[in-house]
């Protein structure tokens, strides 16, 4: 299990200094891979990445992975994961990324560079609180496969009027802990 950093979605120091077009132009520049099964975020992230030309030579494999039961079969997450009370959770995040790297497996690297395996699930928009008035959080969980370095992160989403909005910021912060990962 990697370690957690919570924090807040945009508590980052580059946040206000790199727009998301600048980091998806630097990724394919420095020709990182990335590949995604993404929840919450439902396949923003690749989207974000093929709005920009060359996107092609980097990114090869996305799935959305919204319902419980493509974690299960597709990414092979436990089942007593994917309940209400699991499926937003540090461990959800980390077993949807061992299950893409294993899914991702069977097809060939393009390049000798790495590939970093992007994972998120979370509650944004109207979500069920938990027990202690939580909501709007989200996990995500990145595997660099040329450092073998994993870190998984808990986000406070708590900016942002509307589900879209904060879906943007989710990925925007996304996009820097990958750069910050290469």
């Amino acid at each position: 299990m990697s370690s957690l950093i919570e924090t807040d979605v945009c508590d980052h120091p580059n946040w206000e200094e790199m727009k998301t077009s600048d980091i998806v132009a630097f990724l394919i520049k420095k020709g990182v891979h990335v590949r995604t099964a993404e929840s919450c975020t439902g396949c923003g992230i690749v989207n974000t990445f093929t709005n920009v030309d060359g996107s092609s030579k980097i990114i090869d494999f996305a799935a959305l992975t919204y319902s419980p039961e493509v974690k299960q079969v597709i990414l092979n997450v436990p089942e007593e994961w994917t309940t209400d009370e699991n499926i937003v959770s540090r461990e959800t995040s980390e077993f949807m990324n061992e299950g893409l790297v294993k899914f991702c497996q069977r097809f060939p690297k393009k390049s000798k560079c790495a590939v970093i395996y992007v994972t998120i699930t979370g509650w944004i928009g109207s979500c069920p609180c938990n027990e202690d008035g939580v909501g709007d959080e989200a996990f995500f969980t990145l595997y660099n496969s040329g450092t073998g370095q994993v870190q998984t992160y808990r986000l406070n989403v708590n900016k942002g009027s509307n589900k879209g909005e904060k879906k943007l910021l989710i990925i925007h912060r996304i996009l820097l802990e990958i750069m910050g990962m290469i």
